[in-house]
């Protein structure tokens, strides 16, 4: 079931039920910005600490997994290197290759619902980002948040 939602993806999160979020990082972007600044102020800082030891480093195409927890609640944060950004705070469309890498991720680790924020990955059109992940995510969740 994939749902589009108009509401902001990190309040999706713990409002809701859902396991899983993919965010996207960028090599240059210091402090965190979108999506994934929002997240690391809600885990107090948690993403920053991997981007200052070298785990996270915002490279297209790199992929990282953090299991973080929060209320008692397991979330699985899946990060996709964006590359360099043009301009701080500006969310350049990554292209969907990037984000079906994450499927297999996704379905290792068994979540029943994955958190996509469109404006985080270059505003794609829902249809598409359904498309490409609809059949590949057989039984799970995916909640498009703008």
């Amino acid at each position: 079931m994939q749902e589009v939602l108009t509401t902001p993806a990190d309040s999706v999160l713990f409002q809701q039920d859902h396991a899983a979020i993919i965010v996207n990082c960028f090599e240059n972007e210091r402090p965190l910005q979108g999506l994934i600044g929002a997240l690391d102020w809600r885990f107090h800082g948690l993403l920053s600490q991997f981007v200052r030891s070298g785990t996270i480093t915002g490279k297209k195409g790199e992929i990282v997994y953090i299991p973080a927890k929060k209320l008692d609640r397991h979330y699985h944060l899946f990060i996709v290197g964006g590359g360099v950004s043009n301009k701080t705070g500006q969310r350049t469309q990554t292209t969907l290759n990037y984000l079906e890498k994450v499927v297999e991720n996704i379905k290792a680790v068994q979540a029943g619902h994955v958190v996509i924020s469109n404006s985080d990955f270059g505003n794609f059109e829902d249809k598409d980002v359904v498309k490409s992940f609809g059949k590949k995510l057989q039984g799970v969740q995916l909640w498009i948040a703008n």
